[in-house]
């Protein structure tokens, strides 16, 4: 599947992405976003991420955000594409260690994977409402694929109750 995030007159560039809860879920911890993204006609590109909570008729959740900002989503992540190589040993299964020490440009149409870490949040589900994943770049581009891990133990899920955003066992994909 491809996305493309370039906006029609007046709105910003974005693909955005919605997960329905059939049963209350929280989701509770950071997350990070693997995609593999095409920047259309630049050597690179800044990914801003955004998680957030819609109710059963698709109405934003008001949250007080970083720094007190009004409606603001639920958790937020952002990553220059150029800075995208990881340390898996420091790495996480919910926070990325990006070293930023070398450069990885890519040519204008090449397809590359990305990964974002998505800061921690923790935020209640009720049965019928929404998860929005928002992605942005404001030079436009192209989302070709896209996992979202919303929670990676299933013993902390069986202890307290809670579920991963697809309402089942651990580390479910979106």
């Amino acid at each position: 599947m491809a996305y493309k995030t370039a906006a029609r007159a007046g709105e910003r560039s974005r693909a955005t992405f919605v997960l329905r809860f059939e049963q209350q879920t929280e989701i509770t911890g950071g997350m990070r976003l693997r995609l593999w993204v095409a920047p259309e006609s630049a050597n690179d590109a800044d990914l801003f991420v955004g998680i957030e909570k819609r109710s059963p008729t698709g109405e934003p959740g008001g949250f007080s955000g970083y720094n007190f900002v009004a409606d603001d989503g639920v958790a937020k992540g952002w990553l220059r594409l150029s800075h995208r190589q990881l340390d898996e040993a420091r790495s996480t299964p919910t926070q990325l260690w990006h070293p930023h020490r070398q450069l990885l440009p890519v040519l204008p149409g090449e397809v590359v994977p990305a990964e974002v870490e998505i800061l921690p949040s923790s935020t209640l589900f009720e049965a019928g409402s929404s998860l929005r994943l928002v992605v942005r770049e404001p030079g436009g581009l192209v989302v070709l694929v896209l996992v979202l891990l919303a929670h990676d133990r299933a013993d902390d899920a069986a202890q307290d109750g809670a579920a991963d955003a697809a309402g089942g066992g651990a580390g479910a994909a979106v």
